[in-house]
């Protein structure tokens, strides 16, 4: 019951979670190992160092999960040899069932204790990013409420939640692709498809505020500086004009942040971003500064861009 039977050194515990649907075998083949005092063979590992909840996390096997945090709830802060716990492998696959049960069960490290914080460092800039990545944005709405400075770590991409969002428009109206009858219903949706385009804007919009304010709280310069303007870098590549919109609200300061040499104002210009550039232009008190102190190549994407530059 409990040996490791196939090349990758799988038991058929392993074997039998990761069919995703085995629950009443499950079921049985724990209950029998725990019934001959073999309980700590549940959690004998693969070759990849992954257990059978790692196995229940990948998968989307929330019934297994369940089984195997009640014989030791201590297994879901365990990483595998790539450095997962199950939390970010269930964020990673995409399974949000899996995903929420794991948020309830998996402790941060406690005052004093040793160890690896799943909510802290890459760790938790890893668990936030795959979130938003899997387009799990109440999820990732939860994890922020709980613990609010997630939003300052970077993942292993050296990536900010505030950035991967950058990298996904379609959620934000400017972004998506509705088409002209699409967004002439957008504000009263009855079709399912415009519905979940509403409540993902809702979303992302709240969770853009969310992380800017939890930046601003911080009151260190550097780091919002650092944070919001890798955003908006991205932002403006990527055209989501409202969490640009946000970070301008939030920090007006950061309109004069280098975006690959040009200020922010000229960089909307570079990447034909018309709304961007008359929102910085509307929001902006420095317009005559920053429209005539340019260098020669600023003035060459001007005479070049597809919109005109507004006169005073």
């Amino acid at each position: 019951m409990t040996k490791q039977i196939t090349y990758w050194s799988e038991t058929p515990l392993l074997i039998a979670v990761g069919t995703g649907h085995s629950h009443r075998f499950v079921e049985k083949l724990m209950k029998r190992i725990v019934d001959i005092g073999a309980k700590e063979k549940l959690f004998v590992n693969s070759s990849n160092g992954s257990n059978a909840l790692h196995y229940a996390a990948k998968v989307g096997n929330t019934t297994a999960a369940r089984l195997l945090v009640e014989q030791n709830p201590d297994m879901t802060r365990v990483m595998n040899s790539f450095g997962n716990t199950p939390l970010k492998l269930a964020a990673y696959h995409g399974n949000k069932e899996t995903l929420k049960y794991l948020l309830t069960v998996t402790p941060d490290l406690r005052p004093g204790e040793e160890g690896r914080s799943s909510y802290t460092g890459v760790d938790g800039g890893d668990l936030v990013t795959l979130a938003i990545t899997a387009g799990f944005y109440d999820v990732a709405l939860d994890i922020i409420d709980l613990y609010p400075e997630i939003v300052l770590e970077y993942d292993r991409n050296d990536q900010t939640a505030l950035q991967v969002l950058a990298l996904k428009p379609d959620p934000f109206p400017s972004g998506n692709i509705l088409g002209f009858w699409g967004r002439v219903i957008y504000s009263s949706p009855t079709i399912k498809n415009i519905h979940d385009l509403k409540v993902n804007d809702n979303l992302t919009r709240l969770l853009v505020k969310r992380i800017c304010k939890t930046v601003i709280g911080k009151a260190d310069h550097d780091i919002i500086w650092k944070i919001l303007g890798s955003a908006i870098t991205t932002a403006v590549q990527y055209e989501a004009y409202e969490l640009i919109e946000e970070c301008i609200v939030t920090y007006p300061s950061i309109i004069w942040y280098d975006v690959g040499g040009f200020y922010l104002f000229h960089a909307a210009i570079k990447h034909r971003q018309e709304r961007v550039y008359n929102l910085v232009y509307q929001m902006s008190g420095h317009k005559v500064f920053m429209a005539t102190h340019i260098d020669e190549n600023i003035a060459n994407v001007f005479r070049n861009s597809y919109f005109r530059i507004p006169r005073n």
